[in-house]
């Protein structure tokens, strides 16, 4: 959603969408929050791109070292994430491992 939830220069390629992404998280992570009463929601939907050739390019431009580390960091908070059932429909062929891999 560029210019709502994306700056132009955020939303200039799937590595810039992914960058952002993982600086987002990163960013609400370190805020003092009750994390362990509160959820994280469309963490990883289909709205992160345009099209479901984007959506797993985004997905791949995260290092799994990044992943890792976000998704240990929110783990030890507390904090629930949110998985979208619509988006287990992405999972064909090389789906399953893109987008199952958050």
């Amino acid at each position: 959603m560029t210019g709502f939830a994306l700056s132009k220069e955020d939303a200039t390629s799937a590595k810039t969408k992914a960058e952002a992404w993982a600086k987002r998280l990163d960013a609400i992570l370190a805020m003092d929050l009750p994390f362990h009463k509160s959820g994280l929601a469309h963490l990883t939907c289909t709205l992160i791109a345009q099209t479901e050739q984007e959506y797993r390019e985004v997905l791949r431009c995260i290092p799994t070292e990044e992943m890792e580390r976000l998704f240990t960091r929110a783990a030890k908070l507390g904090v629930g994430i949110e998985l979208n059932q619509n988006d287990m429909e992405q999972i064909v062929g090389d789906g399953a491992e893109i987008v199952l891999r958050p």
